[in-house]
């Protein structure tokens, strides 16, 4: 009985001793997963701050000047060719359009922002369609892509500061309402219209002003 009550200390501390083990084993088989979510985290954090940075505060080389729409929208596919590439035909309808007073790189935001979207919402294989024209006293744009489409309740916020249909992590939520802040301070409207299984039409009118036609 002697050997046995005094063998009960010893026996606990291996049973804490294993117990701690476990418990390093646990940590260490969830450190990796713990990494990834807090760089997940980290890269969210850093793409709402810049959203948010990248209308309001524009770069202080970042000037108005005349800019060719159809040009800025080549500019823009060239940026975002490896995102489109494999799963889209891009049809370009480009027709005379006067030039706009503008900082191009907020304009090539929208456009970079409604291509990529609808390049996501593109399955295995579709297209995006182009289209821009003077219409009226309006410079028109429309990206239509044949994806999948948007339910009602997505169109009636699409343009709502961090509404998102993505994965947790897969985006901000901000994309769309930058880029309708950014028409919106030129005057414009940016529109949607979308059927789900048949695809979405963004539509932008920019005003033309009697200074963007001489």
């Amino acid at each position: 009985m002697t050997e046995l009550n005094a063998s009960i200390p010893l026996e606990i501390e291996q049973l804490k001793a294993l117990e701690k083990k476990h418990k390093i084993d646990f940590v260490l088989d969830d450190i990796q997963d713990l990494i990834s979510e807090s760089l997940d985290g980290t890269t969210r954090v850093t793409e709402i701050v810049n959203n948010l940075k990248g209308f309001a505060h524009q770069d202080s080389t970042d000037k108005k000047k005349m800019v060719d729409i159809n040009d800025c929208l080549d500019q823009s596919i060239k940026l975002v060719h490896n995102e489109l590439k494999y799963n889209t035909e891009l049809i370009k309808e480009y027709h005379f359009a006067p030039l706009f007073y503008c900082i191009s790189n907020q304009l090539s935001q929208v456009f970079i922002n409604l291509l990529v979207n609808a390049s996501q919402a593109i399955d295995e294989h579709g297209k995006i369609h182009i289209l821009t024209q003077s219409k009226g006293d309006q410079i028109v744009i429309e990206i239509r892509d044949t994806g999948c489409g948007m339910a009602e309740e997505t169109i009636q916020n699409i343009f709502t500061p961090f509404y998102t249909t993505k994965e947790v992590g897969k985006g901000t939520g901000l994309g769309l309402s930058v880029c309708y802040d950014i028409i919106k301070s030129y005057g414009g409207r940016i529109d949607v219209q979308s059927t789900l299984g048949e695809g979405t039409t963004f539509s932008i009118q920019l005003p033309i002003r009697e200074s963007d036609t001489q």
